[in-house]
């Protein structure tokens, strides 16, 4: 037992050279880390003025997050097939409202993944896994959809993410993912010719306005299996095939920025991006 005053120290143990804990290699002792953190926005009132800096303040309450992760989109539902809230689709999608279907009342949830290592369940296990693995493109993901026993397998979902554009113009539109299907796209109210089938790749050229855009995307389980798919906006390459970008977004193109309040963004490649981010709590705040 210690008594009395004493120090420590901690000391970095994990030798990365060999990338046996983290890729790419590093040439040094990985040492202690902070991986979670407590995450909540600034509303019409700064952070400051409610005291969210001070040591003292009690933010037990807060949404917890993995370290880069955080709340780029809305999700709603599982719904069973064809009882899905048909405003929805109609452009009516308010993130305050309820939607009562089957004697249960839905409400549009905040959906978090992480831009650099995806979602923390695109790999079994372990989320640091996704280091020794690579990070997969499919950062859409939803658990298997057997909802209260019923054993029917095939629910619906909706994502609702704003794409901030740096410029008015064309983007490509790429859907696709390893399980599930998108059985619709809406882009500010308007319903795209864009769907794809179980395992499928699908894109197609939008034309963005300058500023936020609305996508709401409609995905369904196939079966009792999860949803594990990707959305991504990239800037057209001049020359590219079209069977070329049936292929997922690779790194370096650029890729439209999001908001912060419900925005969704893929990991690729941001220069073009002008993000509109939002404050989190200082020393705590935006993962």
């Amino acid at each position: 037992m210690l008594d009395g005053e004493w120090r420590f120290g901690l000391i970095p143990t994990l030798d990365n050279r060999w990338g046996d804990f983290r890729l790419p290699v590093t040439g040094r002792l990985i040492g202690p880390e902070a991986r979670r953190f407590r995450y909540r926005e600034e509303q019409s009132t700064a952070g400051t003025d409610l005291s969210w800096h001070t040591a003292g303040f009690d933010d037990s309450h807060w949404q917890d997050y993995l370290y880069s992760e955080g709340p780029f989109a809305h999700s709603l539902g599982p719904f069973r097939p064809g009882s899905e809230p048909a405003e929805i689709e109609n452009g009516a999608v308010r993130l305050d409202a309820d939607h009562v279907v089957d004697g249960r009342t839905h409400r549009w949830q905040p959906f978090a993944f992480s831009p650099r290592y995806g979602h923390r369940h695109s790999t079994p296990g372990d989320p640091d896994r996704r280091s020794f693995e690579g990070v997969p493109e499919e950062y859409i993901v939803f658990p298997p959809s057997v909802e209260d026993g019923d054993g029917a397998g095939g629910h619906v979902r909706y994502l609702l993410a704003r794409v901030v554009a740096p410029a008015a113009g064309p983007w490509d539109l790429l859907i696709g993912g390893v399980d599930g299907a998108a059985l619709g796209v809406w882009l500010d109210g308007t319903e795209l010719a864009l769907s794809t089938g179980h395992g499928e790749r699908r894109r197609a050229t939008v034309s963005l306005a300058a500023g936020p855009n609305e996508l709401l995307l409609k995905l369904a389980h196939v079966g009792e299996r999860p949803i594990r798919m990707y959305a991504a906006l990239l800037a057209p390459v001049r020359g590219a095939s079209r069977h070329q970008g049936d292929a997922a977004p690779r790194a370096g193109r650029g890729c439209a920025g999001v908001g912060r309040r419900h925005g969704s963004r893929h990991r690729c490649g941001t220069r073009d991006a002008r993000p509109a981010g939002e404050r989190g709590r200082a020393g705590g705040g935006a993962p």
